[in-house]
């Protein structure tokens, strides 16, 4: 599996279904909600058609990663996990939700059955949509129209009173992360974490507890992916203070929603002109920006020359004759796999299994999957915090997209 790349619905819509099988086999995607909720979203735009709206969603659906794609979970619910004691790693890997705990001899193991994200993409790429998905698609189109951006910039135009001076978006980053760093306000960030993440009374005193108990330690050690969030917003509120950022589109909001889950990735892939400005800014060491153009002109080359193979070579399907670039390729696909997967070349030629070994896995896998379910009561929170010794996840990936077979022609 190639780099994990986090991408947005503009560069989707930029791609061919030919390209977009093309990257799902070269990629491991991470598919934050709010790629979901923006792509559903189109159900309420005015000025299409019902059938247009539906045809336009089917299609992104279809273009949608499903070989090697990761729904991640919900910013808001890993900040409340966090809060409570559980680790967020933010070191470039997707947060799955949803798994289910069983345990073994050997320990606990995490088993995703189909995840209701991909199912419901499967349902959209045929035209079906819930009336719940209808009626929250409208319900998030009027929230989005009712963003009122030149209020909150009001707000914080005089921002260099209580922050310093900012001359541009990157002084509004260092501003923000300056402020919620400061020992004097780390009770006062946690006590806003807690309102808004809308805990309880009993919660309440169980994470201050736990704080006290921490030696009242920085947000940066008790809670760094929560800071991390806060620190997306204050600088958008900063910048569109700045007039930095255009307070004109209501949808600025939800661009930066992406920044949540920049954490959990490799590569961040976009054709969003904000994007491309601010998520540089928040990106680590290890991890980069990619033009949504430059990759899609790389995946038709890599069309080009997939499509020129032969049919006995195309016919044991993208998932194998595709599991990396071909060496002789030196376009952005094979410069992301330089720069994110060590030693690829070197690991060219996959190992070949004894029948006997490769029959003694499939085995294992069955085995762990058929393993009985945990319920709530009987999980703990050692549990909870315990190193896997297995995660699996159940996919649905069809046969033929495009002009592809993603899987062996034969297989059934």
């Amino acid at each position: 599996m190639g780099p994990i790349a986090l991408f947005d619905k503009s560069f989707l819509q930029l791609l061919t279904l030919d390209e977009a099988c093309v990257f799902d086999a070269l990629f491991s995607a991470n598919i934050p909600p709010i790629f979901l909720a923006e792509v559903l979203a189109d159900l309420a735009k005015a000025g299409k058609s019902s059938g247009q709206t539906k045809r336009f969603v089917a299609s992104l659906a279809e273009k949608t990663p499903c070989l090697h794609s990761y729904p991640n979970a919900f910013h808001f619910g890993l900040m409340r996990g966090e809060l409570i004691g559980l680790k967020v790693e933010m070191s470039g890997r997707p947060h799955i939700h949803g798994g289910q705990f069983a345990r073994s001899n050997k320990g606990i193991h995490i088993i995703h059955e189909k995840p209701p994200e991909m199912e419901a993409l499967n349902r959209w790429e045929d035209g079906q949509f819930d009336y719940v998905e209808a009626l929250f698609a409208k319900q998030w189109r009027e929230q989005i129209e009712q963003i009122d951006l030149k209020e909150v910039a009001a707000r914080v135009a005089d921002a260099d009173s209580f922050v310093g001076k900012i001359r541009n978006l990157s002084d509004a980053r260092t501003r923000a992360e300056e402020y919620l760093n400061n020992p004097q306000h780390q009770i006062s960030i946690l006590k806003l974490l807690i309102e808004i993440l809308g805990f309880g009374s009993v919660r309440r005193r169980n994470i201050l507890d736990r704080w006290t108990k921490s030696g009242r330690a920085p947000m940066s050690k008790f809670a760094p992916y929560c800071l991390y969030v806060l620190t997306v917003d204050i600088f958008f509120e900063l910048a569109l203070g700045k007039s930095m950022i255009g307070a004109h589109r209501p949808s600025n909001k939800i661009d930066m929603s992406y920044l949540y889950y920049l954490p959990f990735c490799q590569i961040f892939v976009s054709r969003d002109k904000l994007h491309k400005r601010v998520a540089p800014l928040f990106l680590r060491g290890d991890q980069e920006f990619v033009w949504g153009d430059d990759l899609k002109s790389s995946l038709f080359e890599l069309v080009g020359v997939f499509s020129t193979y032969p049919e006995s070579i195309k016919e044991t399907g993208l998932m194998k004759f595709a599991r990396t670039p071909p060496i002789e390729h030196s376009g952005a696909v094979t410069q992301l796999w330089d720069n994110h997967i060590e030693r690829w070349k070197d690991k060219l030629t996959p190992p070949v299994l004894d029948p006997r070994k490769e029959k003694e896995i499939l085995d294992m896998l069955k085995s762990q999957m058929g393993l009985p379910r945990l319920t709530s009561t009987q999980i703990s929170t050692a549990d909870m915090r315990a190193e896997p010794q297995s995660m699996a996840i159940s996919r649905m990936i069809p046969r033929k997209k495009g002009q592809w077979y993603m899987l062996p022609k034969g297989i059934k």
